[in-house]
């Protein structure tokens, strides 16, 4: 039976989900305890790349090699190891290829017709190109496909809850990760589809635990919109792209979302709470 693989590769942890058949999906178990794995890497001097909780522990005897955060190098594209630079796709791929293992054998070993990769609404296309060069580099099977974590949030919202969300109503996606805080405000273009008007937010852990809130896309985000309710995400956050596809996100309160409505006059936009 064919069956689709969702990746989230976190600033400070990684969780998937599978998905089998047209509607059920699960949550993917990643250690013996959690859904979720530290997306910590840990390098060897002979550069072999160990991840999650073995790279912690192994850091704790040799700190040298140890890489926590490696999706906040990707923008350089490289991280220094041990006086060398060492390519970030490369820790990257350690990781994905980490949760591809763990998926294999609850599929008899048959790699899964599709893996959907989530990221932040916005990388640039060069660290587009560094996650694709990672799925590469891990040997994924089948085709790769990336979605932004706000478009994802936003449909599996808008699935899950049955909302009634018509063309031009907008949305507003608060992904409270580890040590991030990232902000989008979407609006709906046709059924089950969103175009993001505004992202932006902390990039980094450090930024996320500063007193200074972090900038939602360097300028007001919503200088049209108002806020009109609070509805709260669920635990499991599942991505899907393209029609119903797949599949993500686990374990852990960090999906909610603002359904929000444009204001007519430029007035800046105010919470109702």
């Amino acid at each position: 039976m064919s069956w689709v693989l969702a990746v989230d590769f976190g600033t400070s942890n990684t969780s998937a989900a599978h998905r089998i058949g047209p509607d059920r999906v699960e949550s993917l178990p990643l250690s013996h305890t959690s859904n979720l794995m530290p997306s910590a890497v840990y390098v060897d001097p002979a550069q072999s790349i160990t991840t999650g909780e073995v790279a912690i522990n192994q850091a704790t005897v040799d700190p040298a090699g140890f890489v926590a955060f490696p999706k906040t190098h990707v923008a350089v594209g490289s991280v220094m190891v041990r006086g060398q630079d060492i390519p970030v796709a490369a820790t990257i791929a350690a990781v994905l290829r980490t949760v591809y293992n763990q998926a294999l054998p609850r599929h008899n070993h048959q790699p899964p017709s599709e893996v959907v990769l989530t990221h932040p609404e916005a990388w640039s296309q060069r660290e587009l190109a560094v996650l694709r060069e990672a799925a590469s580099l891990a040997g994924l099977g089948g085709s790769v496909s990336l979605i932004s974590e706000p478009r994802a949030a936003a449909f599996y919202y808008s699935r899950q809850h049955d909302a009634k969300i018509v063309k031009g109503s907008t949305i507003a996606v608060f992904d409270f990760g580890g040590g991030t805080l990232d902000i989008a405000v979407l609006t709906a273009t046709s059924e089950w589809t969103f175009e993001v008007i505004r992202a932006g937010g902390g990039t980094t852990p450090s930024a996320a635990r500063t007193s200074t809130p972090p900038s939602p896309g360097g300028s007001t985000i919503g200088s049209a919109a108002t806020i009109r309710s609070w509805r709260p995400g669920c635990a499991l956050r599942t991505v899907s792209m393209l029609a119903a596809l797949s599949t993500i996100r686990s374990a852990g309160p960090k999906s909610c979302s603002r359904s929000i409505r444009r204001r007519r006059s430029g007035s800046p936009a105010t919470a109702r709470t």
